[in-house]
């Protein structure tokens, strides 16, 4: 069999002169020498080398198209019609006021009885039998507004009971508002499976940036102590560590604390996301601008790993996607408290139509699943992680390629110093 090499092969250098070679397709691991190295780069490797390193995904048929396998698979998975995702904005209100919000100056709006009907209405009618419907409770803060959540859950239950369609519902929430009633809603009545809570640092911190209007009844104790409520659940809860340049120390004292406290709970994960939203246009493509902040991330990483707060691999998100995102699913949607949707709550500002008459830019709709790949990104290694990049970052400030792309070197060192250590 004629073999030729994986365009996805990565190469580090790595100690004892060896280099690591890792294939961001088939995510397998592999440590050269220096003379297999050598032996590699220059086709001389023995058909037992051969053998193995087709097995991993380092080399492959010589007629196989890695890339047009990746988009056609991205194609599929875009146009899935039986996965169907709602974004609901229940208000675009917040009981907390974080600097870095890119709400910030929307004018507070919140979802009404005779809006909610005109939702009910629309996601009715793009039902069909044997789907897997999912809304995403989103906000501001979504359970400002539970009366919107109640009333569209039960229409939209009830209509997924009678198209044999599945149903189940995510939040994304700050967590102060949760209490043991609305804890019973999300697991018996809402569907729940899924809330993402952001700690931003440790209690000092944390109170600083979130400000919430009410800091006696809603700050850091509150919400940790609801996480803890959210931890005996089936409601899987992960755990954002939004991260700057300027909050290091604050984000491994806040893992510190709470390590010990979810360590052994099954339900309960946190990672490290970057904040991009005071980058200038220079700074787009970058998570922040001091590399050794960057590097700082593999500390995080290792403090988030030795609490057992989640895998080493999906937190350093080096594994194979099947799409950049889930907004650009083709039914996949956004929408508003004012009834308008969009695709991307990040770009929320841009508008493909509302509850009342449908989609009305289609061609604008429909490019966010049929958009054909940057040939940059066609050509770059990173392609089956990154997918293209993201496709918000063409209409506002945030960044296209993945956040650790500054860093990968270190994080792929990281990575085998963990399976070297295992």
């Amino acid at each position: 069999m004629q073999y030729k090499k994986s365009r996805y092969n990565y190469f580090v250098p790595y100690e004892d002169n060896q280099t690591i070679v890792y294939n961001f397709y088939s995510n397998y691991t592999s440590l050269f020498d220096e003379d297999t190295l050598k032996r590699y780069n220059e086709d001389l490797l023995t058909n037992e080398e051969q053998e193995e390193l087709y097995k991993r995904g380092f080399l492959i048929d010589s007629n196989r198209d890695e890339l047009k396998e990746i988009i056609n698979r991205r194609r599929q998975e875009n146009l899935n019609s039986k996965q169907k995702l709602y974004r609901i904005w229940t208000t675009s209100g917040c009981n907390a006021r974080c600097f870095y919000c890119f709400e910030k100056g929307v004018k507070v709006e919140t979802m009404t009885d005779e809006r909610c009907d005109k939702v009910i209405e629309y996601i009715k009618g793009t039902i069909n039998d044997g789907d897997t419907v999912t809304i995403e409770w989103f906000g501001g803060e979504p359970l400002l507004n539970t009366h919107a959540i109640d009333k569209i859950t039960t229409a939209i239950k009830e209509e997924c009971k009678k198209k044999n369609a599945k149903y189940n519902s995510l939040f994304i929430s700050n967590g102060s508002l949760i209490t043991p009633e609305i804890i019973d809603k999300m697991e018996n009545e809402w569907n729940t499976r899924n809330i993402q809570i952001t700690l931003d640092g440790s209690e000092n911190a944390y109170n600083k940036i979130k400000d919430y209007y009410n800091p006696k009844k809603h700050n850091f104790k509150n919400v940790l102590d609801n996480i803890m409520l959210l931890k005996n659940t089936k409601i899987k809860v992960a755990i954002r560590l939004n991260y700057t340049e300027d909050n290091y120390e604050d984000i491994l004292d806040v893992i510190r604390l709470i390590g010990p406290k979810l360590q052994d709970s099954n339900n309960v994960i946190a990672y490290v996301y970057p904040i991009w939203s005071t980058l200038n246009d220079e700074e787009k493509d970058k998570f922040i601008s001091d590399v050794e902040a960057d590097k700082n991330i593999l500390n995080i990483f290792k403090e988030i790993i030795k609490y057992n707060l989640n895998t080493i691999k999906k937190l350093i998100r080096i594994n194979r996607k099947l799409t950049s995102c889930k907004s650009c699913n083709m039914y996949s949607h956004t929408i508003l408290p004012t009834g308008d949707i969009s695709k991307c709550s990040e770009s929320f500002n841009r508008l493909y139509g509302n509850v009342t008459d449908g989609i009305t830019d289609k061609e604008g709709y429909a490019y966010w699943s049929n958009r054909d790949i940057d040939q940059e990104c066609k050509d770059c290694v990173f392609m089956p992680i990154c997918q293209g990049g993201c496709e918000a970052s063409k209409y506002i400030n945030m960044p296209k390629c993945f956040a650790y792309k500054p860093i990968i070197d270190e994080i792929l060192i990281y990575y085998v110093d963990s399976l070297q250590n295992k």
